[in-house]
């Protein structure tokens, strides 16, 4: 015959809740971080105008549309993503892309001017997987 609650101990009576949230707890704190840092690194790279101005000129390069596909958008979580201040005016950063019909990584280094109020785009490659060459996007002309 079974012992009634006040025969069984705290842990006799409670152990499920124990496992329970023994786990669920960590699974739910480490699925809050990584949400949590998906959105500050998304809300950061959609706020920084060299990195929104990197995407365009992308999208905007016929060259790397015949190449990728369009639209072309950033992989944030799927490729490794590199953005590096050197101060508070200086930027570099490195960063997938991938369109319906490849990918690729871009390379961006900008500076702060204060006068303009804006990040100002110095360098910004394109490097589609399986070409060797690199496509220099602030290039105005460039050639297919």
């Amino acid at each position: 015959m079974g012992r009634s609650d006040a025969e069984r101990g705290w842990w006799q009576r409670n152990w499920g809740w124990c496992l329970g949230c023994g786990c669920l707890l960590p699974v739910l704190a480490l699925g809050g971080l990584a949400f949590g840092t998906w959105r500050v690194a998304s809300g950061f790279f959609e706020s920084n105008s060299a990195l929104e101005t990197a995407v365009q000129r992308v999208n905007d390069n016929p060259v790397a549309v015949n190449l990728l596909g369009s639209p072309i958008e950033p992989k944030l979580w799927r490729e490794n993503t590199n953005i590096n201040f050197k101060g508070k005016d200086k930027m570099e950063a490195r960063f997938g892309l991938a369109g319906p019909e490849g990918e690729g990584r871009v390379r961006v280094e900008a500076h702060y001017d204060r006068g303009e109020d804006a990040w100002l785009v110095d360098l910004l490659r394109l490097t589609v997987d399986g070409h060797d060459e690199t496509i220099d996007l602030l290039d105005e002309n460039p050639s297919p």
